[in-house]
């Protein structure tokens, strides 16, 4: 846990957005070599603490810095704008975040997941620019949420990649060169909240809203085709694993 005589917002948020883009790419081709049935069955698992730590990042962390940064009902006004602003973007740029291979919206062609890719992992790096720049407690609450959604995103893209007749290895140049744009993100944020603090909150805020918009909008209703009680168990145990992760690494900041 670094001090703050020693603390550098920009060592550490270049640092978690490269092993967020390339750790997330890297363990998700890992997974390809997986058995398909236990892939099919570990994937949802996945999602699920996705989901949780996600949902625990907004919560737990994002929140309370934005609504004590900024006064009355100004911090949920924002992440009510940036929800409607990432909505937006998805029906203008089909941005959108699908993980299962029959993805409708993906198969018409290759372009629009390549750019969903990019875009995606670009506002990972804002949003983990903006937290660091807040506090390493914040900075690790969003790599350690980002981190457990990019492992189920890229093994999505790449299995959509890879039945459009993409080969393996192409598809793992293109996502690792994607993963990079996580760190534009990143050097971008953290040279705009240097030259302008105040719109530190509102970065902060549009970070909540793309958490919440990716778990509530993609992720949480998978939750729905359970098919057996213990299926749903099982889920909701990895949720509440990635709920306790964000909160012991929130509340270590505390103490």
């Amino acid at each position: 846990m670094p001090s703050d005589l020693n603390y550098s917002p920009w060592f550490f948020a270049l640092l978690a957005s490269l092993a967020t883009g390339l750790g997330g790419v890297l363990l998700a081709g890992l997974s390809l070599v997986l058995p398909e049935r236990l892939l099919k069955k570990s994937l949802p698992l996945a999602i699920s603490f996705a989901t949780g730590s996600l949902l625990a990042a907004v919560f737990l962390d994002l929140l309370p810095e934005v609504s004590h940064a900024l006064p009355g009902h100004l911090g949920f006004t924002a992440v009510l704008g940036g929800i409607l602003l990432l909505h937006i973007l998805e029906r203008t740029l089909l941005w959108r975040h699908c993980h299962e291979s029959q993805c409708g919206l993906h198969q018409s062609t290759r372009p629009f997941v390549l750019l969903g890719d990019g875009l995606h992992n670009f506002v990972d790096g804002l949003a983990i620019a903006a937290a660091f720049s807040a506090s390493w407690a914040a900075g690790l609450a969003v790599t350690l949420a980002v981190l457990a959604h990019e492992i189920p995103q890229e093994l999505g893209d790449f299995a959509i990649l890879l039945k459009s007749g993409m080969s393996r290895g192409r598809a793992l140049a293109w996502n690792a060169l994607l993963s990079m744009s996580s760190v534009l993100g990143t050097v971008i944020g953290l040279a705009a909240l240097g030259w302008a603090n105040q719109f530190q909150p509102y970065a902060l805020a549009l970070s909540a809203s793309s958490f919440l918009y990716i778990a509530l909008g993609d992720l949480l209703p998978g939750h729905r085709a359970s098919s057996s009680v213990g299926t749903f168990l099982g889920r909701l145990a990895c949720m509440g694993a990635g709920i306790a992760l964000i909160a012991w690494a929130t509340a270590s900041h505390h103490h």
